[in-house]
Formats: structure tokens, sequence, C-alpha cells
């Protein structure tokens, strides 16, 4: 699923908020997540200013070591 999260409820439920170098408070960081049917994360690739995303096999891996839990 691909969420955005305008009211930041869900980033700051699972930690993903920061205050940026401009002092704005509550910035999202660029996620990725897997979250196993139990709600807690298997896989999580986070950073505010990312400079490369994860390759899809990493998440594809974390997806197929984690399909017991997803």
């Amino acid at each position: 699923m691909l969420l955005s999260d305008f009211n930041r409820g869900f980033g700051t439920a699972y930690g993903l908020t920061y205050t940026n170098a401009a002092g704005l408070k509550d910035v999202l960081r660029r996620s990725v997540l897997v979250i196993g049917t139990n709600g807690k994360i298997v896989y999580r690739w986070d950073v505010p200013d990312p400079p490369r995303l994860p390759t899809a096999d990493e998440v594809l891996n974390a997806l197929r070591d984690n399909a017991a839990v997803a």
C-alpha cells in the first residue's frame, strides 16, 4: 500500500517525524515500511533527506523473509 499521511497521524504513531534544519517541526521522513498483520514493523527504511531510495529487491526480500508475519 502506498500511503500519503497529510495529517501526520501514521507518521507520528510510527516515529517518522523530526525537526528539520530550518526548525520546522513534525516533518515526515521519506519512509518504506513493511508492517506485519500484528502492526509491528518488520522492515524499516527512513531518512529525512534520502541520498537514495531502497531498492525493490531490499523491500521484496523483507516481504519474503517475513511472509509468515505479514
